[in-house]
């Protein structure tokens, strides 16, 4: 049988389709209540856990050892082999049936074939198991908006590698680097997703872009802290806990006003954008508050009370 779309390696939608194709063709060959559908299914080809330590060959060479075995004990099974001819003493029905398992044969085929292209292997490893060299190192470097030097997340979160839908994490050293270990070779030449996990909200500057994945090899990640761009909240008075309207809401000469409501959103431009701000809240006839170190890239609403001037 011909394999209609080859499996993407970040594309969990396509093995599991291919699993839901592979379940078909097992139950028109055994039946609906085949016991390899069960053993089938139980098969895994990846670790349990994932991070930068993870070593992918057991797993996965495990997987591969338990498929080959079904494969073998299917073909067993329908006597599936080379050297197997059907009785000669039925020449009648020896085209029909060599032609059944033929088709057998293609079934298993196609079967090995998918799971091959969803690993990223050839169907010589399937059978014969993948060389020793079968992992590679790859580095990222975390940089921010001023140039590959700007290591702006030493010691602080992780890069998270895409693979096979599945994510790799490595934790960000205090040089600003994240080395990956252990990715297996099958991945070698892809382009890959990747992305920041951090409590703060560090987000990549191209989130949709594909890394191209090569052995010692070195990518650079741009990244931006988000939120930083909006500050908002609720002006009232200290006394009567009244909202206050025609507030001026300032960051230097950024300024905007509260409603009738006491709301305000003030836009900071990107030149002035930051982490931490010092805001000033003024109104005729109150005391100006200045509140210091607004944590602005967590984007919770600020509540100033004001009181009044006596």
């Amino acid at each position: 049988m011909k394999q209609q779309k080859k499996i993407s390696y970040d594309n969990k939608g396509e093995f599991d389709r291919l699993e839901k194709r592979t379940e078909m063709l097992i139950r028109k060959l055994f039946g609906d209540e085949s016991h390899y559908i069960k053993e089938l299914k139980n098969i895994s080809y990846t670790p349990m856990i994932i991070s930068s330590r993870t070593d992918w060959k057991p797993p996965f060479e495990s997987g591969l050892k338990q498929f080959r075995n079904l494969i073998q004990v299917m073909l067993e099974d329908k006597k599936l082999s080379y050297n197997y001819l059907p009785p000669p003493e039925y020449p009648e029905h020896r085209q029909k049936k060599w032609w059944g398992y033929v088709v057998g044969l293609g079934v298993v085929i196609s079967i090995l074939g998918g799971i091959a292209e969803f690993s990223g292997c050839n169907l010589k490893d399937l059978f014969f198991g993948s060389g020793a060299d079968d992992t590679f190192t790859v580095t990222v470097f975390v940089h921010g908006q001023k140039g590959i030097d700007d290591r702006i997340l030493k010691n602080q979160g992780q890069v998270m590698l895409g693979l096979h839908g599945n994510e790799m994490a490595c934790s960000v050293n205090e040089k600003g680097e994240a080395t990956f270990k252990g990715i297996p070779m099958s991945f070698k030449g892809k382009r890959v997703p990747i992305r920041i996990d951090h409590p703060q909200p560090y987000r990549a500057t191209r989130p949709d872009s594909l890394y191209l994945l090569k052995p010692s090899g070195a990518i650079y990640v741009e990244v931006a802290l988000e939120g930083t761009n909006r500050l908002f909240g609720k002006v009232t008075d200290f006394d009567t806990k009244q909202w206050l309207d025609s507030v001026r809401v300032s960051i230097e000469n950024v300024a905007t006003y509260t409603d009738q409501y006491g709301w305000f959103e003030l836009l900071i431009p990107e030149n002035k954008q930051r982490k931490f701000q010092r805001v000033s809240f003024y109104k005729k006839g109150y005391k100006i508050v200045e509140l210091d170190s607004i944590p602005v890239h967590t984007q919770k609403e600020v509540k100033p009370s004001l009181r009044k001037i006596k």
